[in-house]
């Protein structure tokens, strides 16, 4: 929709207050079709809309984790945070496919922020999803 895509072109960094950069991505998944994501060109953090981290998780865009792990600001103060997309009150929840990172996640629209090299630790971790899949794949 042309007004969702407008409003995602202004979305500002619930850290900096900066404007983000859209980012583009080939995620082939088994959802299939390209994504969209946010990142603040500041301290490098990323906003996921709802299901787009775990596509991103899925499909292991080579780009965005190369990018990811070349960090940000560094240690960034642990305040509460305003959602980007609809402003709600974002809450601190452990990640199930990595339970030693916390994701800020909105439980209005659904969406998710990551602060700087969080992606890729979500990546190398496992975690409950990823033995959930091991095991179905196995039978």
């Amino acid at each position: 929709m042309a007004g969702d895509e407008e409003r995602k072109a202004e979305l500002v960094c619930p850290r900096c207050e900066v404007r983000m950069d859209r980012v583009p991505l080939k995620a082939a998944s088994e959802e299939g079709g390209d994504i969209v994501i946010e990142r603040c060109p500041k301290c490098r953090g990323m906003w996921f809309d709802e299901f787009e981290l775990d596509r991103v998780i899925t499909a292991k865009p080579k780009e965005l984790l190369e990018s990811d792990k070349a960090g940000g600001a560094g240690e960034l103060e642990d305040r509460k945070m305003k959602c980007p997309q609809c402003g709600g009150s974002m809450i601190k929840v452990k990640s199930l496919q990595n339970r030693n990172v916390t994701v800020d996640s909105c439980p209005v629209c659904y969406g998710n922020w990551l602060d700087s090299g969080r992606l890729s630790r979500l990546q190398a971790g496992e975690g409950i999803l990823g033995g959930l899949k091991a095991l179905f794949r196995r039978t």
